[in-house]
């Protein structure tokens, strides 16, 4: 059987995560991109990038609930680490917004995420920084609509 709708745009924003390297034309190459798991350990390099599934909110305007179809908004974290070199004097915060540009740019090209959702949008950002002051980076916050049918979360729109 194949994936629920919102599982293949998970795997879908996983794999244009992934695309973030130098060679694609991008600042960057990812470590790699993660989906936490159920302990949510992962250990933190730079330039890393984890995907968290948020929140769904069901889609209730009338425009978008016909014919045995509902809308969702889903919210994505996508979380940027960022751990420079020691002894490094480049600012964290350039570095942050250069790596932040980058994914923004990799999971917003195609909007529609290979046609599996009907739009997403970036609907907010937060820098942090760990504790222990190691590492550092932002939380990109994404929000994908899209559509299945009213009883069946493997058939999309």
């Amino acid at each position: 059987m194949p994936d629920p709708i919102v599982e293949q745009i998970a795997k879908r924003i996983a794999v244009e995560l992934a695309t973030v390297t130098t060679a694609n034309g991008y600042q960057f190459d990812v470590a790699g991109v993660i989906r936490p798991t159920r302990f949510g350990e992962y250990v933190p390099q730079d330039l890393l990038v984890v995907l968290h599934q948020g929140d769904a909110t069901r889609a209730e305007d009338a425009e978008t609930q016909t014919g045995g179809f509902v809308n969702w908004w889903q919210e994505w974290a996508i979380d940027l680490i960022v751990s420079p070199a020691r002894g490094s004097t480049d600012p964290v915060d350039e570095r942050t917004n250069q790596f932040a540009a980058d994914v923004e740019k990799a999971v917003m090209t195609d909007v529609r995420h290979n046609s599996l959702a009907l739009d997403s949008m970036m609907i907010g950002r937060e820098q942090f920084i760990a504790d222990s002051g190691a590492f550092g980076g932002a939380r990109l916050i994404l929000a994908t609509h899209y559509g299945t049918e009213e009883a069946d979360p493997y058939t999309g729109r």
